[in-house]
């Protein structure tokens, strides 16, 4: 940063003052707990995967869950929150198996940290006898290509040409204010309709 301009597109780094550029996390989660909301489902999870390297992403994700939780009258539990805290290091398989189980307790649906969770949840669901969206809805968040075979999931696509677009804008700002106070940008996405979301199933009443 002190030998050249500098901006950051996908991390915001709040430890040093470096422009960023990112999509609007709270917004898209928001518009995927919105629409299980507006299905009926009142029981949301949200869940992501363990890595190797710190995710500030995921902490954004989630907060932007539970910020829009209560934002539309939901109840949080953290009990739905799996894989977040520093403790858990749940495996991809136990994931399945814990959202499997959870799902017979009454969750109906999830909110996956980004696409690629959700793909390889549905998918592992399945052999838990779980079926989505039968069962359960699931959305994800980046809007990547579905994999071979997989259902389009209930999603949101980051816009990386409006970030790019974004992101010289910003560098030449830098270039000519190079004092100037640091700026975190964020551009929503387009939601995705999917068909791994559907309509909260209720049970017939008795006769």
């Amino acid at each position: 940063m002190t030998k050249f301009p500098t901006v950051s597109v996908l991390d915001n780094y709040d430890e040093v003052e470096l422009d960023s550029i990112n999509p609007d996390e709270d917004r898209g989660i928001g518009a995927m707990v919105r629409h299980l909301k507006e299905l009926g489902h009142r029981s949301i999870g949200f869940l992501t995967w363990k890595y190797s390297i710190e995710t500030p992403w995921v902490e954004r994700r989630l907060g932007a869950y539970v910020g829009n939780l209560y934002r539309l009258g939901l109840e949080f539990d953290p009990d739905l929150v799996l894989n977040v805290r520093h403790e858990e290091q749940i495996s991809l398989e136990g994931l399945a198996e814990k959202v499997a189980h959870l799902v017979q307790q009454g969750v109906t649906a999830w909110v996956c940290a980004a696409d690629h969770q959700a793909y390889h949840l549905i998918n592992e669901l399945n052999k838990y006898g779980v079926s989505v969206p039968r069962d359960c809805s699931v959305t994800g968040f980046d809007g990547i290509k579905p994999p071979l075979g997989a259902p389009q999931v209930t999603t949101v696509g980051i816009p990386f040409k409006d970030m790019g677009i974004s992101s010289v804008v910003s560098l030449q700002r830098r270039i000519s204010q190079p004092t100037a106070p640091r700026r975190h940008i964020q551009i929503s996405g387009k939601k995705i309709a999917g068909t791994t979301s559907a309509p909260l199933s209720l049970p017939a009443p008795l006769n």
